[in-house]
């Protein structure tokens, strides 16, 4: 999605902050390309989904992968294929991705056997959008709502021997045992933490 063009309409992106909204910080979408450089719709999703799931987008034995939980090499199994979440809410299966970028957070979910599809995108950052989709997936099913999310924690004051002493490059392990370099660094009486290829 070029960050370039005038397009009407076009949502901005914002973070809340404890004093009100801002802009989220710039992200040239030449970055992320497959993995956050997208601009869609709600309608635009939804009828991607319905073709998708139609089999006119990609072969079956692709989908099937798409749509088939993987095992680890540990033979632990996982809910996501190549590419998509498996799971259920309530009795209803759920194929769904959610995603999130500077300022931006969705949730994509598709119910098979309820020829339902459920989108949320939100231009705010961070925002509930896999919860605002499950309990309108809820409400459709006549299903009981998600409890509330407790309160986010507040910001706690950090010594600044201790930004000094946890400063510093790490190696972070993702569920699947993979690593990545992560750096916790000071930004003024904060500690960052900024995982390779993703926002700090």
């Amino acid at each position: 999605c070029s960050v370039m063009p005038l397009i009407k309409h076009r949502a901005q992106g914002y973070e809340g902050r404890p004093a009100g909204l801002v802009n989220a910080p710039y992200i040239s979408m030449d970055l992320p390309y497959a993995a956050g450089s997208l601009c869609s719709t709600v309608g635009d999703l939804a009828a991607w989904t319905r073709l998708l799931h139609s089999g006119k987008l990609v072969k079956q034995s692709s989908f099937a992968a798409m749509t088939t939980p993987a095992k680890l090499t540990s033979g632990r199994p996982m809910q996501y294929g190549f590419g998509l979440f498996m799971d259920t809410v309530g009795t209803h299966r759920r194929i769904h991705h959610g995603g999130g970028i500077n300022g931006f957070i969705s949730e994509l979910a598709y119910y098979p056997d309820d020829s339902l599809t459920v989108v949320v995108l939100s231009n705010t950052a961070p925002a509930p959008s896999d919860e605002v989709a499950e309990n309108l997936a809820r409400v459709a099913f006549g299903l009981p709502l998600l409890p509330d999310r407790p309160p986010a924690p507040a910001d706690l004051p950090i010594a600044a021997d201790e930004i000094t002493r946890l400063s510093g490059n790490y190696k972070v392990t993702w569920p699947d045992g993979s690593k990545r370099n992560a750096r916790i660094y000071a930004n003024g009486q904060q500690l960052m933490l900024q995982i390779e290829n993703q926002p700090a």
